[in-house]
């Protein structure tokens, strides 16, 4: 029974810890995405000309769905040379 106990008892542990790093593992992956993405998000904006405080706002908190906004205002934009 006592080496059943310790047995489990470290598995219990290994698990915990692995659980941990996987959660650091996420959040550092997430954090990095989302700076990436507002990053280049931003430069594609300003190669296009339409950078503005607003779309960096907007990337930074919306993400995808900013990006898309984006993309569907600019397309509605017509522009006559």
């Amino acid at each position: 029974m006592e080496v059943e106990r310790e047995i489990s008892g470290t598995l219990k542990w290994k698990h915990d810890l692995s659980a941990a790093w996987m959660e650091i593992i996420l959040f550092s992956g997430l954090a990095v995405y989302a700076t990436l993405f507002t990053m280049w998000a931003t430069i594609n904006a300003y190669h296009h000309k339409r950078l503005n405080i607003a779309w960096i706002i907007a990337f930074a908190l919306l993400n995808i769905v900013g990006h898309l906004i984006y993309i569907l205002l600019g397309k509605r934009k017509v522009t006559f040379k």
